[in-house]
């Protein structure tokens, strides 16, 4: 038996010989080094993230030409534009960089295109305005390193453009006075993966210098935080690090519009996780972007005003709520489709006129999770069609869109993720291609990537004390996900499914002489039999209800007992 739609190999990790180092218990052993952990310097390092090593914002190409460009336009007074993006990882990289520049004295002004007005990124009509508005240098983060065109005709009006951007760049760079992205070819950065906002505290960090200490080692990091989890950045080196420290001040000492987010999302702020800032707070500072203007969002994040920040926080929970119910109707809509195929193809791909553009990315999401495939959809307004991707490990949005550039009008983004804008016309012929790029990339789609069991357990071992080192793991995400547990051989006492549409299944198992009950989330239609022996994989979580605290087994897969685990 499995949950869910995919058989799925397990692999259980072999017994070590090695003992724990000094203060370690067996079962945190062996999730360390199932994280690579040898030693007790390994122990620290995983321990310890906040500790980690960053890097020199000077190795980035380009640095050093950006930050004189920025200082003379502030010793000059012209005025400068941070021209971001409309989701959580533009947001907090627009209000980091221009809170840094307006302790620095800059006249300075922050721009974030409406979805449905601009559109993404870079846009001349956009840049334009700015100019007439009387901007001399605007600086892009989150965007701009593919906008050629409209980088080129930004110089030809006489205005100045400085590039930040994570996303994937193209052969051909922008006219720009710089343009910093780790990956450049021929960058020296060591670390290539920071997200949008972490590239703006580079930069910030360039101008700087050592100045602006607390802020810069406080909200600065808060932004940085959020921003990287929410792109779904690897939270591995350098990203880690930045991530782990921000979480602390995030705990500590939260900003006024971060801090309305944590209270209305119903979290308790001191045991905040990077699975938090990732489901309830970054969805809810992206949602009234995909509804209408991100505008909110910003001056929640720029607002200073406990009273203000909680009035925001609030519209954009409401916001949220009613994204979370068109999302549901698009993913409905998409999958009844995709069910009706005769063959469900490698990549998934729908296009309507009802999709709403900003509810695209997340409704791909979830189809891309639910059946391992990479998911576009997209929405057609008259001969132009927007779409948005989501991916799988493996596979290469961004580069599946390159070599399919020839029928796209723009496209950008990177690995997990893409957008682009297409003709009506060509939406047929771009499934087709996409469809076959996928299918030489992917050629066994229905075959689920197996299960990396972190530790073997019994009831015993999964106790408090394996929260708190959990607690210590953080942050946890993309890259590095929080460790799956599995516990071989229980015997299933009840089994009922519950919740809305009763879409779970709660579970009661003994292992040992111990009793315990767990939760497998959307897998309702599960049904082990009272008695039968099987075996569990799970994450340890922690759940709290009424004010009292207990520990949680969240249920990722179930299979038939095997006496010899299949994928060891």
């Amino acid at each position: 038996m499995s949950m869910g739609r995919r058989s799925r190999s397990w692999h259980l990790p072999p017994a070590g010989d090695d003992p724990p180092p000094e203060g370690v218990r067996r079962v945190e052993w062996a999730v360390l080094r199932s994280r690579g952990a040898r030693g007790a310097e390994d122990v620290r390092r995983l321990l310890s993230p906040a500790a980690g090593e960053t890097h020199d914002p000077h190795l980035l190409l380009d640095m050093g030409a950006a930050a004189r460009r920025i200082h003379r336009a502030i010793a000059d007074g012209d005025r400068i534009a941070v021209y971001g993006d409309y989701d959580a990882d533009g947001l907090t990289a627009t209000t980091l960089l221009t809170s840094a520049l307006e302790f620095m004295g800059a006249d300075v002004r922050p721009f974030i295109p409406s979805r449905f007005e601009e559109g993404y990124g870079l846009q001349r009509e956009a840049l334009g305005r700015l100019r007439r508005d009387g901007v001399r240098l605007v600086v892009s983060v989150d965007c701009g390193v593919r906008a050629l065109e409209e980088a080129a005709a930004a110089a030809a009006d006489g205005l100045d453009l400085i590039v930040t951007d994570h996303h994937e760049p193209g052969d051909v760079l922008p006219t720009a006075a710089a343009v910093i992205n780790p990956k450049r070819e021929g960058d020296p950065y060591p670390f290539k993966e920071l997200s949008g906002a972490g590239l703006a505290y580079k930069l910030a960090q360039a101008l700087v210098g050592g100045r602006l200490g607390r802020w810069m080692e406080g909200e600065a990091l808060v932004l940085v935080a959020v921003g990287t989890i929410a792109d779904v950045a690897p939270l591995t080196a350098e990203n880690r690090t930045l991530v782990a420290r921000g979480l602390e001040r995030l705990r500590s000492s939260p900003p006024a519009g971060v801090a309305a987010l944590v209270e209305v999302a119903g979290l308790k702020p001191t045991r905040l996780t990077a699975r938090d800032v990732g489901f309830l707070i970054a969805p809810r500072l992206n949602a009234v972007g995909r509804l209408a203007s991100p505008e909110p969002a910003l001056r929640l994040l720029r607002s200073a005003s406990k009273g203000e920040a909680r009035s925001i926080a609030a519209e954009l929970d409401r916001a949220n709520r009613e994204r979370q119910d068109r999302t549901r109707e698009v993913i409905e809509k998409a999958r009844q489709r995709l069910l009706e195929l005769p063959d469900l193809p490698p990549l998934l791909f729908d296009a309507d006129e009802e999709y709403g553009e900003g509810i695209l990315g997340p409704a791909a999401a979830k189809l891309a999770e639910e059946w391992n495939r990479p998911a576009v959809l997209v929405s057609i307004r008259g001969d132009i069609g927007r779409g948005s991707a989501r991916s799988v490990p493996g596979f290469h949005i961004t580069e599946a869109l390159e070599a399919c550039g020839s029928l796209l009008d723009r496209f950008g983004g990177h690995a997990a993720a893409a957008g682009f804008t297409v003709r009506a016309r060509m939406i047929p012929e771009l499934r087709a291609r996409l469809e076959a790029v996928a299918r030489e990339a992917i050629p066994t789609p229905d075959e689920a990537a197996p299960l990396t069991i972190d530790a073997s357990v019994t009831p015993s071992d999964v106790d408090y004390r394996l929260l708190e080192f959990l607690d210590r793991l953080e942050p946890m995400g993309t890259g590095f996900p929080s460790p799956l547990f599995a516990c071989l051989g229980m015997q299933v006492v009840a089994a009922r499914p519950v919740g809305r549409d009763q879409a779970h299944l709660k579970l009661t198992v003994r292992h040992s002489g111990r009793t315990v009950d767990a939760i497998a989330f959307r897998s309702g239609e599960a049904r082990p039999v009272p008695g039968e022996v099987v075996d569990l994989a799970f994450h340890v979580e922690r759940d709290s209800y009424l004010g009292y605290e207990t520990i949680r087994w969240n249920v990722q897969a179930i299979r038939p007992h095997q006496r010899k685990p299949q994928g060891d």
